[in-house]
Parts: C-alpha cells; structure tokens; sequence
C-alpha cells in the first residue's frame, strides 16, 4: 500500500514489526484497507454506512493488548478514520471506583480519538449492579451514540468476558469487534528473549539456555493466566538476579549460565540438603522420608533431562497428607514449601493454614468465592486444608472442591502447592464420592502416609518434649507412661500419638506440682499416670471365674490362650490372633457374666486397651431403614474400641434384609484395622446361633472360639442359694436345702428353665416369703431361711412352668368332630375307653402304690424340728399334686358330658385322615380313649412320672 497507494503510517510500521500476532496484524491491515475505501465514497455514503470501530481485545497477559491499543489510536488517525490519535487508558476496577460521572468526562476527553478500558470483565454488571452497572450501562450509550467519534477498546479473558460482560446484555457483543491474541508459540518466545536478554547487555554461557527457557515456558502455553511476554521478562530478570548472587559472578563478562534459570542441582544444592537433614531429624516419619528421596531424585533426574533436551519425568505438587494426629502433617507442611521453593517450585514457599470451616459459606456462591480468594493470596506459597475430610458433608464443601479441581491443575509451574490434611479413611471416601477430577489432582498413591509413632518414638518424643518443659521423668515413670499410651493407642479410633504424649506430661506435671518437692527440676513419678487397674502379676486373673459354676471347661480354653500369647512373647514370636468368640448356652448360664469376666482377664493380660464390655444385643443392631443399620453396628463398635463388644440374642442378625445388612457390617468390620482392638463376642441359644452363623459362612469363618455353656445341676443351683444366704447371713436349714434340691430337679425339666435366673427369682421369693412369715408370726430376729420359706418359692415357680390345662390347648376342637344318632346297642353299652377311665377314676384303697416320698428313711443327725419341717413341706407338696389330680378328672367330667350331647346331634362328618375326631361304624367315639391318655399324659408331667398309654394313674 505504500507504493501502491503512498500511505505512510509509523503507527502501522511499528505494530507489523512486533512478534507474533499474525490475527492482529491482519486485522490491522485489513482495517487500514477499509479506511482507504472509505473514504473515497462520497460523504452522504459514508453517513449511511458508518464503520464500527468499537474492539474487543481477547487473551492471556503479556501478548501485546496494551500496545496493540496505543498503536491502534494512530493508526486510526493515520488511515483518517479518526481526526485525532488522542489515547484514553484506565481499567475497569478505576472506572467502577470513580463512578459512572468520571467516565463520562474520560469518553468526553477521548472523543475523535480512543478510549482503552483493561481487565474489562471486573466491571461484571450482574456481580455489581452498584457500581459496575451504571458503568456499562453508559458504555453501551457510548458506543451507539459516539460511534462516529469514539473508538471503545476493552481487553480481557475471554471467558471472563463472555461470562460477565455479553450475558449481561445480549445487544454488547454485536458492538464490538473481537481481536484475538494468540500466546507466541516457542519461535516467538525464543526471540522475544534473545531479544530482552539482548537489551539489557546478558550473553548465554552455553547456547543450549534459550532452549531450556522456552521449554520451560511452553509447559504453561496455552493456559489461563501465561504471561507470554511477561513471563520472559520475569524469568529473566530471575536469572539475572541469581546471576549476581553467584561469588563467580563477573560484571564485565555478563554471563547467564543453566544454574541461573533452572536453579542448582538438587543433588548438591546446599539449602535443600539443610532442609532434607531437618526433615532426617524428626522422629518417625519412615515413609515420609522415603517419599521425600524419591521425590528429590525425581528432580534431580528431570535436572539432567532438562538441560539434554529430554522430557522430565512428572512430579506432583499438590498431595495428600493422611494419618493420625499428632503426627507431625502441620510441620511436615513447612518444610514442605521449603523443599518445594528450593527445588525451584515456588516462589515464596511460605505456607497458608485453612481449615475446611474457613472455605466454606451460607449462601449459594460464598464458598466459590472464599476458595478463589484464598488460591490468590496462596499464589506461590503451600496452601494447607486441614480436616479436608470435612468438606465431603455438605452441598457448600462439594463447591469449594469443584473450585480447587477447576483452579489447581498441579502443574510444575503453578507457583502453587495444596495439601489436604485428613485422616486417611474419611479422606480416601471423599476422593470416591466427590468430583472424579480431585482423585486426579490429589492420587492416592502419591500422598504422605504418616504412621501411628511406635512405643521407643513416643517415648523419645516423651523425654524430648519433658526437657523443653523442665521437668525429669524417672524409669518407672516412663515404663508406665508407655503402658498408658498403648492402651490408648488401642483404644481410639484415632490415636492422639504426640498430642497424646504432651496431655499425658502436662497432667503428669500437674498432679506432680501438688506433692512437696524440693528444690530443683519436678520429678515425674508412676503415680502421677492413673492407667486404671494393673497387672499384678501375683493376682490369678482367671480367679473371678471361681465364683461361676459348670465354667472348667471355659476356664481351659482361656487359659491355653493365655499360654499361647506368653510363649510368643517370651520366645519372640508373632503373637497368635486373639480373634472372635461365640456364646451358645440357655438363658442364666454366665454368657454375659464371663464375657465381662473376659474383658478383666484379656486386659490384665495386656491382650485389650479397655476392660469394659460394650453390651448390646443383635435386635438393637438392626435398623428400620436403608442405612440405618451400618450406622447402629458402627456406633457400637466405636464405643466398643479397645474393649469387648457383646452381643446377646445374635441369631437376630440372621432375620430380615436389615440383619443381613448387620452381618455384612461386622464382616467387614472385623477385617478393618480400625476396629482391630476389638474382640467380638456374639451369644444365643445354640440351634438358632449354630442355623445363623450356617447361613452365613463369611460370618462364620471370622469366629475362632466356640465355648458352650452347659445347664447348671440342681447342686449348683442350691450351692448358689447357700452361698447367697451366707453372705447375707441368712441360716439355711436342711429341710429347706432337701426342698430347694427336689425342687430345682423338677424345674430344671420344664420349658423355659433359667438357670441363674431361676436361681435369684427362687432367693428373691424366699427372702420374701420369710419377711411375710416373721411379720405375721410376730417371731425373732433370727436369720433363717426354712422349708416354708422356700417351699412357696419354687413352688409358685414350678407351677407357672407346668403345662396349661387342656381346654387351652388349641389341638382338639369339638368343630372337628362327626357324629350320627347313636342307636339302642350304643346306649346300652359304654365304650371301652370310657370303662377304662372309670375303672382307673375309683381305684381301691390296698392297691394304690407307696409314695416314694413316704419310704424315705431318716438321715442320721437330723433333728426332730427339722425332719417334721421336711415332712409338712412333703405333705404340702403332694397336696399340690392331688389338687391337679383333681381339676384334671373334674375335666375328664365336662368332657364325657360334652360327647354324650354332642352324639345327640346329626351332622354331616367333615374330618378326613387322621384327624382327632374318628368315629366307629356304631356311631361311638373311637379316639376318646386316646384324649383320656393324654390327660393322663398331663398329669404324669406334672409329677415328672415316667408314662406309658394305658396305664392306670391314682385319680384318674
């Protein structure tokens, strides 16, 4: 067009001969083409088509926008689009400070001329209806009304301004004319740097320097935020700073050498190596060592990589910290931004602590907000997020993690490193559950794992941390301090490790501070721990086994136990698994007892944290809905931590989905090293345990003891009731023990039998039965417990567990009996059945059998007051069973009474097979016989008599 045309424009000249921006510099020319048509039309043509030359400048920093602006104001007063070059700069957040008034006496200064508004999108009318409203509310009368005068030129992102300015008002967009800046690929930013470095009198020790810079660059190309032109100059005048700072520096050679730019090898770089000693000089910390090794080997590989123009091996900024507290993850975090600014990561390296509390909000937005504030002022620092886990809870944490997976690429150029500090379970749950990109940003398998300490670390932790607070733990102190925190390292979900060993010094100290001491350092002694109940190795602690009855064969097992866990510890070996144990027995046999008994025995022998027993039962550990139950089985455990989990009546875990759901949630339990402290205990009657735990071989196979609890003899039972009375002393008298004997023999045959239960309802009846006998008899103070005492007792007990009268039971119904017109033959003659029952109903007198009860002979040494005792409560007990003798033949009565009317009536028969109600051919009934047999039946379990059908009962 020059020569063509004879345009001269100085403006155009300089903008062509900028780098890069090969789009802008068409839309230049192709501008400057437009401006020379335009005017050679006539003027009344130019009114009617007037040119837009409102623009919009879009892309990253440092590509020139700025410039391109200035240049384009001459331009168009050059190609006489405009009359003046006039050039108005400012940014929106000046404009938005000053108010809509000041902008309109900058639009009026810049008119015939232009007017350049950077970082346009902050003026985000909808995010600021107060003060960046009226703005582009006056920006967009501007550009319609001033279009012949005034040339609009904003600059910014272009998502940003997509986002913010053109959603705000559909019509914006068509009134500007998009220009893209493209970042300058790596030819560009070579000459770019060549040429600052150039200008400000640097040479380059070896050739191969510009490479490693604009490799180094390109990794960041084509990003939201890269500084192109600006990213050269920072990276120079880094290098020349470096430079300098070298002893070998020679102002007059003015030479940038590799060390310069990519820092020093972290093989022999002296500030990492102090910083990698001090993280060596930490207690524990094996796996973080290891880690840390790795990672500046890594760099010390991508080191060499670099400067042979290889592709360096990835290495990740951002991680994970997972483990218990008190082990070390917030000092951890300082040293590594250290570590990180040294190998060249970071620019500060200073670290930011924020809790998951600080970056969450109440109101939608908040919390995006909140997190975009703190990622800024993070900017080349190690922003730590501590108790992470917390932000997987609500609709406000799922925010501020889709942010940080937006934000937080981990690029080796970020200038920017996060941690999320957590425990390692809940931290792990919420890389599932939330936004599949953290798991991304934040791998699991390349997190800090910090380990639990071991006993010989904390106690080095223990006298390190006593010396800095002036006080000297003796010997035994320590030891017992150990003990303490073991028991607690077993007993929590999540061990306190060095928070646990401060609190236990500074209460240590405290209860030390109270005694007299002298003069000098606090002495710490074994007394100022409370570790509950100790081992005492003089004590048997299978002793309070002794006080239960039929437990030899428990008492073994415990004991081979026990063995086995001291021969592996004296010999050094691996200590056998204490595993899982299962209760089956009646009700009132010590289950629950020697579960309780156990929890004692396993903590003394150091097998448990706790001594307590967490008691539950397998229907409370079924829920009502999905969810409900992995809860309840949880809570239950937690509280069990460290101790014993009982749970009674477990064959309910077996019913329904929701059991089913229970012991899956124990399965799994018992196989996670959370709950590893502790022992689970299930009991229950031994055919519904043994049908449960059959129909569940996952469960089953967890259970590696198995004890039975026999039912308790009549002696045992009378044993208790005597030892019982002695303790309370109470005098037992021998006809009342021979009662109480007779009596459990009886009980203990019937449905329902309870063992010790039965036992302590029998002691508590009789104690009741002799106050209402002292208080009635007016008699003396003296503790004795007699047969009239005792004999009601069990009685009462013996009756309520006898058999129901038969009129309740549901198996015979007259509604299932046929019957016809009997006829002269039926009348006449009684049926066999009914001669049987009548001739057994009056037996004679002579021929009745002794009562075994009236051949007894009497012991030597029994007393006369005693053995009448004994022989009134015999009397009283065969009453008893004349009386049921009785009610059952008065029943034998109504029911003769009730067939004869019965057979009085016509009906049509409807029973079939073998139903109770079969009649002969002459109309009798046949089966009569067999009701008088089962009566008789009932009779003879009532007084435990061996019976066989047909045979003849006094009474009956």
């Amino acid at each position: 067009m020059k020569e063509t045309k004879g345009c001269s424009s100085p403006a155009m000249d300089e903008l062509l001969a900028l780098t890069g921006l090969k789009k802008v510099k068409m839309t230049a020319i192709n501008l400057y083409k437009s401006a020379l048509q335009f005017q050679r039309m006539p003027a009344d043509v130019r009114k009617k088509n007037p040119l837009n030359l409102n623009y919009c400048f879009l892309g990253n920093p440092g590509t020139g926008k700025t410039t391109v602006a200035r240049l384009f104001a001459s331009v168009l007063h050059d190609s006489g689009l405009r009359s003046k070059s006039t050039f108005k700069e400012c940014t929106a957040q000046k404009l938005k400070d000053d108010g809509v008034d000041e902008f309109r006496k900058l639009a009026q200064e810049a008119l015939d001329g232009v007017i350049f508004i950077d970082e346009a999108y902050d003026l985000d009318p909808a995010g600021d209806k107060f003060k960046g409203a009226p703005v582009v509310n006056e920006l967009i009368t501007l550009t319609e009304n001033e279009r012949a005068r005034l040339t609009c030129i904003l600059a910014g992102y272009e998502d940003d301004m997509n986002a913010k300015i053109y959603a705000y008002n559909t019509g914006l967009k068509s009134r500007f004319n998009e220009v893209i800046f493209e970042d300058f690929d790596a030819k560009e930013l070579a000459q770019i740097w060549t040429h600052m470095r150039s200008q400000r009198g640097w040479s380059e020790e070896d050739p191969r320097l510009t490479d490693v810079v604009v490799r180094r660059m390109m990794k960041s190309c084509g990003k939201k935020g890269f500084g192109n032109a600006r990213e050269v100059r920072k990276c120079l005048e880094a290098a020349a700073e470096r430079a300098m700072g070298r002893a070998d520096f020679d102002p007059e050679a003015m030479l940038l050498q590799f060390v310069d730019v990519v820092g020093e090898d972290p093989r022999s770089n002296p500030k990492l190596q102090r910083v990698r000693d001090d993280i060596e000089r930490k207690t524990g910390w094996k796996k973080i060592k290891k880690t840390i090794d790795v990672l500046i080997m890594v760099c010390g590989t991508n080191y060499q990589r670099e400067l042979d123009g290889e592709k360096p091996l990835p290495v990740f900024l951002n991680r994970m910290f997972l483990g218990n507290p008190g082990t070390g993850k917030t000092t951890c975090a300082q040293l590594y931004g250290e570590l990180l600014k040294n190998l060249g990561f970071l620019s500060s390296g200073d670290v930011v602590f924020k809790t998951a509390g600080d970056l969450g909000g109440s109101v939608v937005g908040e919390a995006q907000q909140k997190v975009l504030g703190v990622l800024q002022s993070a900017a080349g620092k190690v922003l730590v997020i501590d108790e992470a886990y917390n932000l997987n809870d609500s609709m406000y944490g799922k925010q501020v993690l889709d942010v940080l997976v937006e934000k937080v690429q981990g690029g080796e150029n970020d200038d920017i490193a996060v941690l999320l500090l957590g425990y390692e379970d809940q931290m792990l749950s919420m890389l599932r559950e939330q936004n599949p990109g953290l798991a991304r940003r934040f791998p699991p398998e390349q997190a800090f794992y910090f380990e639990d300490y071991s006993d010989q670390e904390l106690m080095q932790i223990l006298r390190v941390h006593c010396q800095s607070e002036g006080v000297k733990p003796t010997m035994e102190f320590q030891e017992k301090a150990r003990k303490k925190l073991d028991m607690l390292r077993r007993s929590e979900s999540h061990f306190g490790n060095a928070g646990a060993v401060m609190n236990l010094v500074k209460a240590a100290t405290l209860e030390a501070s109270s005694r007299a001491q002298g003069e000098g350092q606090i002495r710490l002694e074994p007394s100022d721990i409370d570790i509950g109940p100790e081992d005492d190795v003089q004590q048997d602690p299978f002793a309070p086994l002794d006080k239960l009855y039929r437990m030899d064969g428990i008492r073994k097992k415990l004991e081979q136990l026990s063995n086995a866990f001291a021969v592996a510890q004296e010999e050094g070996d691996e200590a056998p698994e204490l595993g899982h144990f299962v209760f089956t027995g009646a009700p009132g046999t010590g289950k629950t007892t020697v579960a309780r008994v156990m929890a004692q025995i396993l903590f003394h022998l150091r097998l448990l944290a706790k001594d307590r027993v967490q008691e539950t039962s397998g229907l409370n550990l079924t829920g009502e809905y999905v969810g409900q139950t992995k809860k309840k089985v949880e809570e239950q455990l937690e509280a069990a931590k460290g101790g014993v989990l009982f749970i009674d009546e477990a064959y309910e875990l077996g019913k329904g989905p929701f059991g089913q759901e229970a012991c899956t949630a124990i399965v799994a339990a018992m196989t996670d090293p959370k709950y590893a402290g502790v022992v689970i205990i299930i009991a229950g009657y031994p055919g519904d345990i043994n049908k449960m735990l059959d129909s569940n071989p996952g469960l089953k196979s967890r259970f590696t003891h198995f004890f039975e609890f026999p039912d308790w003899t009549a002696g045992d039972c009378v044993d208790l009731i005597q030892k019982r009375a002695a303790q309370g002393s109470y005098g037992l008298t021998a006809a009342a023990a021979t009662v109480l004997e007779e009596g459990f023999q009886h009980l203990r045959k019937l449905d329902g039998w309870g063992n010790a239960r039965d036992v302590d309802k029998v002691w508590k009846a009789s104690l009741q039965q002799r106050a209402d006998r002292v208080v009635e008899k007016s008699e003396g103070a003296e503790k004795t417990l007699q047969a009239s005492d005792v004999q009601p007792a069990i009685g009462n007990l013996l009756a309520a567990r006898r058999p129901k009268a038969a009129p309740s039971m549901p198996m015979f119904s007259w509604d299932d009996l046929s019957c016809q017109m009997p006829d002269s033959r039926t009348k006449e003659q009684p049926t066999e059945s009914l001669k049987l029952g009548e001739a057994e109903a009056t037996p004679a007198p002579a021929e009745a059998a002794p009562d075994p009860m009236d051949m007894e002979q009497r012991d030597p040494g029994v007393s006369d007051e005693d053995w009448q005792e004994l022989q009134q409560a015999k009397e009283a007990f065969a009453q008893e069973e004349a009386r049921v003798a009785r009610e059952l033949q008065e029943l034998e009565e109504r029911l003769k009474e009730e067939a004869a009317r019965r057979e009085q009536e016509r009906c049509i028969p409807r029973s079939t097979g073998t139903s109770f109600a079969s009649y002969t051919r002459d109309g009798s009934c046949a089966n009569m016989k067999s009701l008088l047999d089962f009566l008789r039946l009932l009779l003879c379990l009532s007084l435990q008599t061996a019976w066989k059908p047909g045979m003849t009962l006094p009474g009956l």
